[in-house]
């Protein structure tokens, strides 16, 4: 059942984050992240475990109480369990039982595992907490480099267009001999340098959100983009 519903949980992130037409925010990328994460589902799990022993090490100072009842029936011929003779005729029987105790002292045996469980709560409690918040701050990180080699891409896109530009106008001032045929080449290089920029930043955008993708559990998604943070205070 619990690799059934993991599955489960991965298939709907996945359709949740393939369908969405809009941008996803910040927030939305951290629930995502500390749901599917695998660390904080075992860490969640583990202090959900050490709340029950603690809970059961307090009931175990409780006084037990203990029943049972048991019936028997003889046909026919049997003996009589009274006059130990033989008899025809059924003869039904019962017997009920019923104990209780409680442990008055055992060398704080008892006291001392409940603050022993109590401890490691508290402790699986705190690694819980931890777990979701390294998972935060990696997808936070992640987050802000995809917006970063975004926007650095735009910019590599303006400075090409610009480039581009001013190519053409060289190469125009060049037909006329208005210039220096060096300086059309130089810009050519410079040029040919810029497309090459594209390349890089665009292989370092993908990167950035398959690592964004992995700390969610998804599946990569190129179409995917981001909102972008308000500095509004």
């Amino acid at each position: 059942m619990k690799n059934i519903f993991l599955s489960l949980s991965f298939v709907i992130s996945y359709l949740w984050v393939t369908g969405q037409e809009q941008k996803l925010t910040l927030q939305q990328c951290v629930e995502t992240g500390i749901k599917n994460n695998l660390q904080v589902q075992q860490s969640d799990m583990q202090q959900q475990s050490d709340e029950i022993n603690w809970k059961q090490a307090k009931l175990n100072l409780l006084p037990n109480l203990n029943g049972s009842v048991s019936h028997g029936i003889n046909q026919g011929r049997s003996i009589d369990p009274f006059t130990n003779s033989y008899i025809n005729r059924n003869i039904t029987t019962g017997s009920y039982n019923l104990s209780s105790g409680v442990v008055l002292f055992n060398g704080f045996s008892l006291l001392n595992s409940v603050k022993q469980t109590s401890l490691a709560y508290q402790a699986s409690k705190m690694d819980w907490q931890q777990a979701k918040d390294n998972i935060t701050i990696n997808i936070i990180l992640a987050y802000l480099q995809v917006l970063s080699n975004n926007e650095q891409l735009q910019q590599s896109k303006n400075q090409l267009n610009l480039s581009k530009q001013q190519v053409d106008r060289l190469e125009t001032l060049n037909q006329q001999g208005a210039i220096n045929p060096s300086e059309l080449s130089d810009l050519k290089g410079q040029y040919a340098g810029d497309q090459l920029s594209i390349i890089n930043a665009q292989n370092a955008l993908e990167s950035s959100k398959v690592t964004l993708c992995q700390l969610m559990n998804i599946p990569y998604n190129k179409n995917m983009e981001l909102e972008k943070i308000s500095t509004e205070t």
